[in-house]
């Protein structure tokens, strides 16, 4: 378990000190490596700060990876976004990505879609890398 929390005065939003859109996050993660396959289970919690408009959101997901080399590995998540009370901004994605280290870098990539969204169909794309400094 790794919280985050961003903290801003208060009142900050009203006087131009912090943005509106501030969160405290609440996340939990659970892995289980089983030979070379893993399971992840991550879920968390949002609660935003200065903006009343906003709910309490939730998050969880389910993840099953494959490592194919020492450096290659690959995985697919399936995972729901919603209001706490699971009524509205209700989405549930799939998506798979694969991670490949070069080096001291880190490569990813990831595609993905909605299954079920209150606003209709999504198609993700994603990638990045990482370097990794004093290994």
């Amino acid at each position: 378990m790794y919280p985050q929390l961003e903290f801003a005065p208060a009142h900050g939003a009203e006087k131009g000190l912090s943005e509106a859109g501030q969160t405290i996050v609440l996340p939990l993660l659970v892995a289980r490596e089983f030979h070379a396959f893993t399971f992840v289970f991550n879920g968390e919690l949002e609660k935003p700060l200065h903006d009343p408009s906003r709910e309490l959101a939730s998050g969880f997901g389910f993840a099953f990876g494959r490592s194919f080399t020492r450096k290659v590995a690959a995985m697919i998540e399936l995972r729901t976004e919603s209001s706490i009370d699971f009524q509205r901004d209700r989405l549930v994605l799939v998506n798979a990505g694969i991670i490949d280290g070069v080096r001291n870098v880190v490569v990813y990539a990831n595609i993905g879609h909605s299954v079920f969204s209150d606003d209709g169909g999504h198609f993700y794309a994603g990638g990045g890398f990482k370097v990794v400094i004093g290994r």
